[in-house]
């Protein structure tokens, strides 16, 4: 009974361990913990790099159809490639999560693909508020809409 008693502890020590090290940019999405290889590590793009695009690096923030939070963290921006962030936050039949995305930067969008089946994320800039930011998330033929905003 005793040694039942230990391992039931022991699990439980490791399972808080284990959530306690998902970063978080809020309470919806997980992301990389700070100071882990997998950190955030946002570089500012150069100057050769048009202002309009340069526009992504950062941090954008939102709901994707009022109900599953999503953050986007460009951290590269080296035309035509991307290094990004996607982090999205749990649902009603899954976990939240994140992984990190090379993708592309095509005319005046970054467009995130990843992933069996594939998931595609395209990232447009609201050319009057520079602020804001429309992503569409396709996934097996649905289409999901969010409305992001840059996180200062």
């Amino acid at each position: 009974m005793k040694n039942l008693l230990v391992l039931m502890g022991i699990f439980i020590l490791l399972g808080l361990t284990g959530c306690a090290t998902t970063g978080s940019s809020g309470p919806w999405t997980p992301l990389p913990e700070p100071g882990t290889v997998s950190a955030i590590n946002v570089i500012l793009p150069g100057p050769e790099v048009p202002p309009e695009i340069a526009a992504y690096s950062g941090i954008w923030e939102g709901t994707f159809d009022g109900a599953s939070a999503a953050t986007i963290i460009v951290e590269q921006i080296t035309p035509p490639k991307v290094v990004a962030i996607y982090s999205w936050g749990p649902g009603s039949n899954y976990i939240g999560g994140w992984t990190r995305v090379i993708g592309r930067v095509e005319r005046d969008s970054v467009v995130l693909v990843w992933g069996q089946p594939e998931r595609v994320v395209t990232l447009k800039i609201n050319p009057q508020k520079r602020n804001l930011a429309t992503a569409e998330y396709t996934r097996g033929g649905s289409v999901l809409r969010a409305a992001l905003f840059r996180k200062e």
